[in-house]
């Protein structure tokens, strides 16, 4: 069980100073373990490039959410302003009024 354990610390003690390299039998087996790391590189940064999309999204569909509540109220405010009675109280003002005869309609003829 000793013997085991001193093992396995010497297989550890053989990565973290480099010597497994120095074998033999594991210098044709470099080109793969690189491959593995290689991939392992690649796996971390397309995980780190998908949460950064991710959180841009977020914040895109947060100000979207913004944008969308203003552009709501904004077009609630303009139609309460072109409303006919708005209107009206707002030339009241200015001494304007509706009037109350309806307009004529004008034909022209061509001769």
């Amino acid at each position: 069980m000793r013997n085991k354990k001193k093992q396995e610390q010497n297989i550890f003690s053989e990565i973290f100073k480099g010597d497994f390299l120095s074998k033999k039998e594991n210098q044709e087996q470099l080109p793969f373990i690189l491959f593995v790391v290689t991939l392992i590189i690649l796996n971390i940064s397309l995980y780190y490039n998908a949460e950064q999309l991710s959180k841009n999204i977020n914040k895109a569909e947060k100000d979207l959410y913004e944008l969308r509540v203003e552009y709501i109220t904004t077009k609630s405010e303009l139609m309460a302003k072109y409303r006919r009675s708005t209107i009206e109280n707002t030339v009241k003002d200015m001494g304007l009024q509706s009037s109350l005869i309806a307009p004529k309609i004008i034909e022209r003829t061509n001769e």
